[in-house]
Parts: C-alpha cells; sequence; structure tokens
C-alpha cells in the first residue's frame, strides 16, 4: 500500500520513518529516509486582456491558478 504525504513546506528537510501493524502487533521501526522539498519558484505574468496568471512550479507537479479580473 502506498501513502502521499501532502501539504509539505518548500525548502524544508524531512526524515520519515514508518512500521507495520499487523494481528501479531507493531513491527520495529524502519531505518530514516531524508528527503528535501526543493524551493518553490514563482513566476506573476500579466496580459493586455486584463487576465493575470500566477505560475508556481513545484519539484513534481505544476499548480496553475487563473485569475480573471
Amino acid at each position: 500500500e502506498s501513502y502521499i504525504i501532502n501539504s509539505l513546506s518548500d525548502d524544508t528537510l524531512y526524515v520519515l520513518r514508518a512500521y507495520a501493524k499487523n494481528a501479531a502487533g507493531y513491527s520495529d521501526f524502519s531505518e530514516e529516509i531524508m528527503g528535501k522539498t526543493k524551493k518553490v519558484q514563482a513566476l506573476n505574468v500579466t496580459s493586455s486582456s486584463n487576465t493575470m496568471s500566477f505560475f508556481t512550479f513545484y519539484s513534481s507537479f505544476i499548480l496553475l491558478m487563473l485569475v480573471f479580473l
């Protein structure tokens, strides 16, 4: 089974450990896994049609928000 960790902060070091649970109880923790999120780079773009686009680039995906004035 996989899990997704949401709402991570940019430019932050995270240390993760996991354990399992079954009918026999809990396992020991796994070895530590460390990872660091990348810095967010923002770019503001405006056009002559009174539309402002705000692009935020994340390490694994792109979030695109359009704001119409």
